[in-house]
């Protein structure tokens, strides 16, 4: 990792440079900086520790007031995701096929793939150019992992599913598992419905670990480019996720879940199946829905409702206790009132 000149990283970010051209050797927050490093103020609530910071320049937003070097850009936290890289960039491994992996004769895997210790592949998978399987990774029958895929430790991925390029699946991520489908008779007896559909996963997706996705059970369970999932995430068979949305730790996907572009779902989130959340929807964190929520709308709560309607419930219910011994003082004079005319 080299020194980099401000006005280089300016121009990476699409950023101005405003004073002097100082080279810097590396990338850190307000607090650890140091004189020969870049820092970054992502919004005025950073400006008091800016203050303080030994850092030697700044990337911030516009309007930021220092005496040092700035490098002011229209988003920094955007900016800043592309600051890192330049200061450490990823490193691919050399292609390589490990002598302890088990791939099938059917297999076909590219040149330029790294197949790590203790890999299996199976017959019909394709692993193509720059696919990274680090280690102890299960590739079921007819399973495609796409260009530039990184897959970490212990996760499976069977038969019949589709992965993009230029994906990050973490270790321990499950993906291809049999849906949750039972059918019930007259004695209460649960047999299985066999799932036969796959999971197709669209590019640049990144998976948490520890994820489950489960396979559909006619057609594909989707996930389409840019979804950002976070560890610990169930999301049930027949599902669809569209472009670009977040899904954070420990949300939970009933089957036939549809889930629009740009929707977030905050931790914990749970849904009943075959609702429908609606493009650039918000779902604050612990929400339970039970219904369909309108394209760009924030909701929480069980069940879940406008975020507005359930801050009012909740001040209401603070004032309770109030409210109750008003009642009580007006019951109290009523029934004085009544002594006094009985008197009467």
């Amino acid at each position: 990792m080299g020194n980099k000149l401000l006005s280089e990283i300016a121009k990476a970010v699409n950023g101005t440079l405003r004073g002097e051209d100082l080279s810097v050797k590396d990338i850190k927050p307000l607090n650890i900086a140091c004189e020969e490093d870049l820092s970054f103020v992502l919004d005025k609530t950073n400006n008091e520790l800016a203050c303080f910071s030994k850092a030697g320049a700044f990337l911030c937003y516009k309007g930021f007031e220092t005496t040092k070097p700035v490098i002011e850009v229209d988003s920094p936290k955007l900016a800043l995701s592309k600051v890192i890289n330049i200061f450490y960039p990823i490193s691919y491994r050399e292609p390589l096929i490990h002598k302890s992996s088990v791939i099938s004769e059917n297999a076909w895997v590219s040149d330029k793939a790294y197949v790590g210790p203790y890999c299996v592949i199976e017959e019909g998978a394709v692993i193509e150019d720059n696919v990274e399987l680090v280690a102890f990774v299960y590739i079921g029958r007819e399973t495609k992992i796409g260009k530039g895929t990184r897959i970490f430790p212990f996760v499976s991925i069977r038969e019949k599913c589709k992965i993009g390029e230029n994906c990050v699946i973490q270790a321990g991520a499950m993906i291809g598992n049999d849906g949750f489908g039972y059918a019930t008779d007259s004695y209460g007896h649960h047999t299985w419905i066999p799932q036969i559909g796959g999971v197709s996963i669209g590019d640049e997706v990144d998976i948490g670990s520890n994820t489950t996705i489960d396979r559909g059970s006619f057609v594909d369970t989707v996930i389409k480019d840019n979804v950002k999932i976070d560890n610990l995430v169930q999301i049930g068979h027949n599902c669809t996720i569209e472009k670009s949305v977040i899904l954070v730790s420990m949300v939970g996907l009933s089957g036939s879940v549809h889930v629009k572009e740009n929707a977030v779902l905050a931790g914990q989130v749970g849904e009943k199946d075959h609702i429908t959340i609606g493009k650039g929807a918000t779902i604050l964190a612990k929400s339970g829905l039970m219904k369909d929520v309108p394209d760009g709308v924030t909701v929480m709560g069980y069940p879940a409702r406008p975020y507005v309607d359930f801050f009012k419930e909740r001040i209401l219910i603070e004032r309770l206790p109030e409210i109750e011994r008003r009642i009580k003082k007006l019951e109290e004079k009523i029934e004085s009132l009544k002594d006094q005319n009985n008197n009467e």
